[in-house]
This record gives C-alpha cells, structure tokens and sequence, in this order.
C-alpha cells in the first residue's frame, strides 16, 4: 500500500560561498569586540585621551604575555614610545617594563658605582656578584626591595643586593646598572621603591 505524502521537498543545498560569508561576518564581530575591549576597558578606569595608550601602559609583562597576540602586538609599539618618555621603567627581575606609576619617588640621591674589583664575591644579601648583575646596595632598605634609578631620561628598577656604599653616598650601583643608566663616577640621581605587590611574588 502507498501512501500519498503530497508533493516532495526540495534538499536544502550547500553554498560554500554562503558558509565562506558566514564564518567571515563573525570573525569581523569577533574582532570588532576584541578592537573595543582597551576603550570600554579605559572608560571603566576612568581614562581620557587615547584608550589604548592608558591600557597598553597599565599592565606587567607578566600580564601581557597572556593576551592574545593580536592585543599584545598593537601594545608594543605603544608601550615602546612610553619607555621612551618614561611612562614605563625598565624592570629586569619582572621581565621587561613596569608602569612608572608603580614607582614611590622619593627625591634625589648621591650615588656611585663598584664592580670589575668586587665580581666573584658574595654581596650582604647573598648574591655573587659579576658583570651581569643587577642591582645595588643600600645602607638600610632590607635585601630584595625594589629601587628605581632614573639618570638623564634613562631608569631602571633593581634589588637591594648589598649593604653600602660607604664613601658618602646613598647609592651604590653596580656595574650593569651603571652601564644600562650610561652613569659614570659619582653624580645625582633619582631615587624611589616600588611595593613589593608591583612585581611577581616568585621573581621576589
């Protein structure tokens, strides 16, 4: 017996052009959200001027490693020409650049330099010291607290790794820092700490 069913419907058919279109159009929405994360990321803080350039600045290495790659290139740039007029300062123990606004300034300092006669021995904190080294001594700032050096345009931020100096001096840079800062004898520098929670705990 058969059963009349009425006439039959046609098969949807496969457009690979449509499908093309489809995935095209929401790869632009994607990326569209993606574009307008560092604005609405700005406004929430309160931001003025450029959006990107108050987001790009604002964030650790660490932090920036995990964005996508697409954020993380357009920041580059951005966070480049912020070193250069100091929005960001030089941070080796956390792996690149940290906002300046992190730094606690606290005036200006004598400083001086050693290095080439003390490499090979171990530092008050422990460290052995060689060419290598980051870091410098201070008189009483306990080992490992942050110290950020600025010297004609140019900072960095580096460890307590020693007791010093002891010629009349605040600071005692050694010889990578010296040589980062383009710092030679004895001269005026600017001197501040960042809080321990500016940098990665395990970096400390």
């Amino acid at each position: 017996m058969q059963i009349d069913t009425g006439p039959a419907r046609p098969r949807a058919s496969f457009h690979p052009l449509a499908a093309w279109l489809g995935m095209a159009t929401l790869l632009a929405v994607l990326l569209g959200l993606a574009g307008t994360a560092p604005a609405a990321d700005a406004r929430q803080h309160g931001a003025t001027g450029n959006p990107w350039s108050t987001w790009c600045v604002r964030y650790t290495p660490g932090q920036l490693a995990r964005m996508p790659q697409r954020l993380a290139a357009r920041c580059r740039p951005i966070r480049q020409r912020a070193a250069r007029r100091g929005a960001l300062i030089f941070t080796p123990h956390a792996g690149g650049h940290l906002p300046t606004r992190r730094v606690r300034w606290h005036g200006e300092r004598r400083a001086t330099w050693y290095g080439p006669g003390f490499y090979g021995r171990r530092t008050a904190c422990g460290t052995r010291l060689d060419v290598e080294t980051w870091g410098i001594a201070h008189p009483s700032l306990p080992c490992g607290t942050m110290v950020a050096v600025s010297y004609r345009g140019r900072q960095v931020a580096v460890p307590v790794l020693d007791r010093g100096p002891f010629s009349g001096a605040h600071l005692d840079l050694t010889g990578r820092v010296r040589t980062y800062l383009g710092f030679n004898g004895t001269d005026i520098v600017r001197f501040g700490v960042l809080p321990r929670h500016s940098l990665p705990r395990h970096r400390l």
